[in-house]
């Protein structure tokens, strides 16, 4: 909390870009506030309300770069502290080798695992704190290693990675993981390679686990276009996924036991706005269902937008969804159905800007045939929106049968 305050009292006397020799400071305090009501006994009333403000200090150098933000928020009650803060440093004249160190700062991610590392549920990015070392440029190598604290639990992890620079014919790299929790320790590691084959580009991740069945490879093949047509060109692309039989890494990249094939066809055009394409896949082993995807977006001569979905299972669940949009500076306006099993939903919008820092925007819908209730479930959003500098606020109203929604908001950046 008190570096928080000091970050915000050091906001009212540092002008932004004000310069000391070498050093260049920045300033950026954002702004947002909120308050959400319903409609009862004939009155608006207020439900909730929410106000956040941040700033962030930074002062670079060639050698040196500091930053902390600090945080103000008010709704059923008031906290403030230090979100995140990082100092770093690198040698002279060299952008290969330097350390930094960061509170809520580092986040890892490594290429192929899905999700990034602390959306795994591992380590909570409030009380996070990190340690890192790069160093390269032999022959454009480059490596790291990061030792990340999580402050709660005690639980560590070690990041270490190697990337090889362009070498003309594709590029390779490894990110090693170690977690360390309680009496236990977690290992494993990825490699992420791709080929430039001139008319193919092969890319592969392999990840492998400590114990045996902990294993996963995904892959595609880019860049194969055989097929052309007098509108452009189809792209062929190819893929597969095969794990272990063992629970996996988090992430959802990996099931275990997965042997899924998959294959998409890419329209490409070259002088046209059109484009589709067509999307499967198949599990030799069952454990993730079949399906596929079917897409198309075209943009008229007479400037309407058109846009297709489809999606479907071997389960029986499917959706479509269907657009048209016409849009100019002024005005627009659009209309929409989307299907599924038990529903037939039909979407009506129009949006219309009296001056450029001004718009409003509404949409209505009603379901043909509720498979659960056999009404029309009318559904809307009415929402007007206005800007001024780096500031926007809005109004909206939102109903969804019976139930009716106001939001007043503010955003930006206040200087």
């Amino acid at each position: 909390m008190l570096g928080a305050g000091l970050v915000l009292i050091l906001t009212a006397f540092l002008p932004d870009g004000s310069a000391a020799e070498g050093w260049t400071f920045d300033i950026h305090p954002l702004l947002y506030a909120g308050a959400d009501a319903t409609w009862n006994d004939g009155a608006p009333v207020l439900e909730s309300f929410k106000i956040d403000f941040s700033t962030r200090l930074s002062a670079l150098s060639d050698v040196f770069d500091v930053s902390a933000t600090g945080v103000l928020r008010r709704d059923s009650v008031t906290f403030a502290a230090l979100w995140r803060a990082s100092a770093g440093v690198k040698w002279p004249g060299s952008p290969w080798i330097g350390t930094r160190i960061g509170f809520s700062d580092l986040q890892p991610y490594a290429a192929g695992l899905g999700e990034p590392v602390i959306e795994w549920g591992w380590m909570d990015i409030d009380s996070l704190l990190g340690f890192s070392a790069g160093a390269g440029g032999i022959l454009g190598f480059s490596g790291d290693v990061t030792l990340l604290l999580e402050g709660e639990s005690g639980d560590t992890l070690v990041m270490t990675g190697l990337e090889a620079p362009w070498l003309g014919f594709g590029t390779a790299s490894w990110v090693g993981f170690s977690r360390a929790t309680g009496d236990s320790t977690q290992k494993f590691s990825t490699v992420s390679a791709m080929l430039d084959l001139r008319h193919v580009e092969p890319w592969v991740v392999i990840a492998n686990g400590k114990s045996d069945g902990r294993w996963g490879v995904t892959g595609r093949i880019h860049g194969w276009s055989p097929i052309r047509t007098r509108y452009g060109t189809i792209e062929i692309v190819p893929g597969m996924v095969f794990s272990g039989d063992s629970a996996f890494l988090s992430g959802q990249a990996f099931y275990p036991g997965e042997r899924t094939l998959t294959l998409d066809l890419l329209h490409r055009s070259g002088d046209r706005l059109l484009s589709c394409f067509l999307s499967g896949h198949i599990d030799l082993e069952g454990v993730v269902p079949d399906g596929g995807q079917v897409g198309f977006d075209m943009v008229s001569a007479a400037g309407i937008e058109y846009r297709l979905r489809t999606g479907f299972q071997d389960t029986g669940d499917w959706s479509a969804l269907l657009d048209a949009d016409y849009r100019r500076s002024g005005a627009g306006g659009g209309a929409s159905i989307s299907l599924s099993p038990d529903s037939i939903r039909l979407f009506g919008r129009a949006s219309y800007s009296p001056v450029g820092t001004v718009t409003a925007f509404l949409e209505v819908s009603g379901d043909l045939w509720d498979g659960d209730e056999g009404t029309l479930d009318p559904a809307g959003l009415l929402r007007v929106t206005a800007a001024s500098g780096w500031l926007i606020g809005s109004a909206a109203l939102e109903w969804d049968g019976s139930e009716v929604l106001f939001h007043l908001s503010t955003t930006g950046v206040l200087w």
